[in-house]
């Protein structure tokens, strides 16, 4: 019987939102060029930003801007991040909205820091995610009450809409906001004037990345668009970045955001707020990861904390069996059976470099070599049925596989889900060959073969907040299986099919 090697390390709480079903890959979408009016920042009309109505949400009650927290602001438009030596600063508009969760996730992942220009109705909608960004130590400022264009209205109500969305922004957090964006980056005097009056720092951006007009697909064209415009900032010392954060699920965005911080961070800047702080130090991440630690068949739990590995060998509640150093904290972490001896062992990716060991123990890595970029989502998995697992990676949504655990071009190569889609690999049907899976909220779209096309198998299993894995649980028919983690509870099913997990067990050393 051979083993499925499901050795793949997934990101934490990513939750992505989307709607249809896995095709075919997606097309290159066109471009829907500038917005229907001369506005330097879209959608236009407001009502495209809005969560609801506004005409049915009563304002604050207690609606005077406090300013008594918020150093002097100075007069006119800023459009570059604070700080020395060369800093970023990452900002999202609109929310917030359905994809907030997502944003939040990325954000800690990366120990990253940024701006949230948030709407005051759409507040209302989603206080509890204001104040889960709040707790995190996201900068929330004003973004206006309803999202008009400032240069349009009267001083009464620009004043107003300053106030109402910073009244309401202090009834879910205690704090009002120091920072104001004005809706499609346009003002006038009285804008200024009033932010200034209010100790509100009047900031728009020195980089567009136009999400916004993904209009909530997450199509590879788009991510790989947005990708482009971000990285534009690099000729900048102290870029402002744009993004969104809008009512609407904003897939593309989110799949985008991992791969614009990893190249600001590989060319030397610090990610700060636009107040000038950087993130917190992060507890030390851990990483769920599955493999035959011990080589008798069946697929057991494993957690990476910072660079200790703890594997355990059984399905049960209970300490980790062994324990070992590998890697670096800042490194990805990978498994496989890469010498096709019955065991799985760990695996890093530094960069674009993958370094291998071949036995659960502490040591330097045995088997080094480059594939792919370091934006790449990685993978791995027995993808000719040979025994060994070999390395995979996934830019966009096409899946690059390699069959030797060495440097070199991948020999299969397809598309397969969206590029928003939180990815897995398994032997699902038990033929000795590793393919892939895919999973869109809580549902699991999963395929037979390393080639384009639907997923053959479709299952809704878990919560989208969950960690996924998988493995051969029992060890019986060589089937790879769904299995999802919650907070520290391993829920595991042994079919590949909607139900309850038969398995549940606590690890957590």
């Amino acid at each position: 019987m051979r083993r499925p090697h499901a050795g793949r390390i997934l990101l934490v709480g990513l939750v992505v939102v989307a709607t249809s079903l896995l095709g075919t890959p997606a097309q290159a979408a066109p471009d829907p060029g500038p917005p229907p009016n001369p506005l330097e920042e879209g959608p236009w009309p407001p009502s495209e930003v809005l969560a609801v109505d506004p005409a049915t949400v009563d304002p604050p009650l207690s609606a005077a801007a406090a300013i008594s927290d918020c150093p002097a602001a100075p007069y006119g438009v800023q459009r570059t991040a604070p700080g020395s030596g060369r800093t970023v600063a990452l900002t999202f508009d609109d929310g917030p909205g359905a994809s907030t969760e997502a944003i939040l996730a990325i954000l800690r992942q990366y120990n990253v820091t940024a701006t949230f220009f948030n709407i005051g109705v759409n507040e209302t909608v989603r206080p509890a995610l204001v104040r889960a960004a709040y707790d995190q130590g996201v900068l929330l400022a004003n973004h206006t009450w309803s999202h008009p264009d400032m240069s349009r209205e009267t001083a009464a109500t620009q004043a107003a809409e300053m106030d109402n969305a910073s009244a309401q922004q202090a009834s879910v957090t205690g704090r009002y906001p120091c920072f104001f964006r004005p809706p499609y980056g346009t003002t006038n005097a009285t804008t200024l004037n009033l932010a200034q009056a209010r100790n509100m720092a009047v900031f728009n951006w020195s980089v567009d990345t136009e999400d916004w007009k993904a209009a909530g697909s997450g199509d590879a064209y788009w991510v790989n668009r947005i990708i482009s415009l971000a990285q534009g900032g690099g000729s900048q010392t102290h870029p402002v970045v744009l993004l969104h954060n809008q009512p609407r699920a904003m897939p593309a965005t989110v799949a985008a955001l991992p791969t614009i911080i990893e190249f600001y961070r590989d060319r030397g800047y610090t990610f700060v707020d636009l107040a000038g702080r950087t993130a917190a130090p992060p507890a030390p991440v851990e990483r769920r990861i599955t493999g035959d630690w011990d080589g008798n068949g069946t697929t057991t739990p494993g957690l990476v904390r910072g660079n200790v590995w703890y594997l355990r060998n059984s399905n049960s509640t209970g300490p980790a069996d062994i324990v070992l150093g590998y890697g670096r904290a800042g490194d990805r972490v990978v498994t496989g059976d890469w010498d096709g001896n019955g065991t799985t062992t760990p695996g890093i990716v530094r960069g674009n470099v993958w370094y291998l060991r071949n036995s659960n123990t502490s040591g330097p890595g045995e088997i080094g070599f480059g594939y792919g970029w370091s934006s790449d989502r990685v993978v791995t998995g027995d993808w000719d049925g040979d025994g060994d697992t070999t390395p995979g990676l996934v830019r966009g949504n096409v899946w690059y596989l390699r069959n030797s655990n060495t440097t070199g071009p991948g020999e299969i190569g397809f598309a397969y889900g969206r590029a928003s889609d939180r990815v897995i690999t398994g032997d699902w049907d038990g033929d000795g060959d590793t393919t892939p899976g895919i999973v869109r909220e809580s549902t699991w779209y999963l395929r037979n073969s390393n080639t384009t096309g639907p997923g053959e198998i479709g299952f809704g299993y878990g919560r989208a907040s969950d960690d996924v894995v998988t493995g051969d649980w029992d060890g019986l028919n060589g089937n790879t299986t769904p299995g999802v983690v919650r907070d520290t509870t391993w829920y595991l099913r042994n079919a590949n099919n909607a139900g309850p997990g038969e398995w549940g067990l606590i690890f957590a050393p």
